[in-house]
Order: structure tokens, then C-alpha cells, then sequence
């Protein structure tokens, strides 16, 4: 039993310098994206702002409505602001999950490296 003591510490200290290699690449990868990276369109080619039949119901029947240029340039801007959003988002979780790796894993090696010692 006397050498799960010392293996413990030793699985520890390798678990958590693990996490922090892990975290630090999350973290640099992440914050490199958001300083030199361009907002990509991340669900692929959106159609929604396309030429699209709208249909207003009314008792006299259907209604078909073609989008104008205006609603399309406009559509177009919020669709592209969204992108963006959603781009700058996923990136600050990432960040966020990468310095909580950092966290974690810092105080895990730091706690098991103590115990190494003794």
C-alpha cells in the first residue's frame, strides 16, 4: 500500500500539468482568433436573405411579396452583424474554458506537487 502513496502525488502533478498545456492552448488559440482572425460565416451559406416569396393571407386570397432591395440590403447587414456576434461569442467561451482549464489544473499541480515533496 505504501507505493499508492507514492504514485498518487506523481498521477497529480502530470494530471494537472495536463490541463494547464491543455488551457494555455485553448487560451492562446483563442485569443489569436479574436485579435488577427476575420468573422467567418460559421453554419455555412444562409439563404434567408435571398429572393424569397412572403405570402400575406387576406379573406381575398394569397398574396405573394418579393423582397425588396432595400429589405434585402438590410436583412443582409443583420445577418452579417450576426455572424459576427456568434463568431466573437464562441471564441470568448472558448477563452473562458481555457483559463478555467488553466485555473484548475494550476492548483491541482500545485496542490499534488506539495504533497510530492513531503
Amino acid at each position: 500500500m505504501e507505493w499508492i502513496k507514492k504514485i498518487a502525488p506523481i498521477v497529480g502533478c502530470v494530471i494537472g500539468l495536463v490541463l494547464v498545456a491543455i488551457g494555455a492552448v485553448m487560451t492562446l488559440q483563442s485569443g489569436m482568433k479574436l485579435a488577427f482572425a476575420e468573422p467567418a460565416p460559421y453554419y455555412g451559406y444562409d439563404t434567408s436573405c435571398e429572393d424569397q416569396d412572403r405570402f400575406k393571407f387576406s379573406p381575398e386570397g394569397e398574396e405573394v411579396i418579393k423582397m425588396t432591395p432595400e429589405e434585402k440590403e438590410e436583412c443582409e447587414s443583420d445577418q452579417k452583424e450576426r455572424e459576427e456576434r456568434q463568431f466573437k461569442n464562441r471564441h470568448v467561451q472558448d477563452l473562458i474554458n481555457g483559463l478555467s482549464l488553466l485555473i484548475v489544473g494550476g492548483i491541482f499541480w500545485g496542490v499534488f506537487r506539495e504533497k510530492k515533496r513531503k
